[in-house]
């Protein structure tokens, strides 16, 4: 089993890195697509969450061997930079992040 919020951590902590060093993020067509799509299901993210780190966070702690669910579950648990989401939404918004920034992640984990 993966422990969920250490990995949360070790993902941000990364996220926060590559931030840091490459300067602000700038929206590009994934992020508008994975925008415009959980605008469909109506979730806004705040001005001050960029799609990409929030995508990127999702697909950096399943790379780190968490599946699909593990991912939902610690989202739903910890949120992401003061966000928070309801049971409903966080499925769009970790399914999103697959679809868009790590399709090619498998979504069931590593044995």
């Amino acid at each position: 089993m993966v422990k969920t919020r250490g990995l949360l951590v070790a993902a941000a902590t990364a996220a926060a890195a590559v931030m840091v060093s490459t300067g602000a993020a700038h929206a590009d067509a994934t992020d508008d697509a994975y925008v415009q799509e959980l605008g469909s299901h109506g979730i806004t993210l705040p001005a001050s969450v960029q799609p990409s780190n929030l995508g990127h966070s999702v697909c950096d702690y399943m790379n780190l061997g968490a599946s699909i669910q593990e991912a939902t579950k610690n989202l739903l648990e910890n949120g992401f930079q003061g966000m928070t989401f309801n049971a409903h939404d966080v499925s769009y918004v970790t399914w999103g992040a697959h679809t868009h920034y790590c399709p090619n992640t498998p979504v069931t984990g590593r044995p």
